[in-house]
């Protein structure tokens, strides 16, 4: 299963490092208090740092290489994601990402493509 340490992946933008942060209490989108990794350089969201959305039928993500402690070429099962509410896209669509950020695997959930 995906691990996540204080120090996040790199940014997907930048290359920069992450900082692991918790959303706001406020948060709007039932994410409150939830970790995260963010760029410390243009402070992009990278992804979430925990286990929300990792479900074993999600679609495969094959992005093993560089993570610690797991065999080159292991499937991981991607993160499911909801846009929020301030989503370009719409509110409530259903995503899939790499749960660890370390690839650039991304699929909307048939019948919100």
């Amino acid at each position: 299963s995906p691990s996540f340490p204080q120090d996040g992946p790199p940014c997907q933008v930048c290359d920069r490092p992450s900082t692991f942060g918790r959303a706001s209490a406020s948060n709007p989108n039932g994410n409150a208090h939830r970790p995260f990794y963010k760029c410390k350089n243009c402070d992009k969201f990278i992804t979430w740092a925990d286990l929300g959305g990792v479900l074993a039928d999600n679609p495969a993500c094959d992005c093993a290489v560089g993570v610690s402690g797991r065999r080159p070429g292991a499937v991981l099962p991607s993160r499911t994601t909801v846009t929020g509410n301030r989503a370009t896209s719409g509110p409530g669509r259903v995503f899939y990402t790499c749960a660890e950020a370390r690839c650039d695997f991304w699929q909307w959930r048939a019948g919100d493509d």
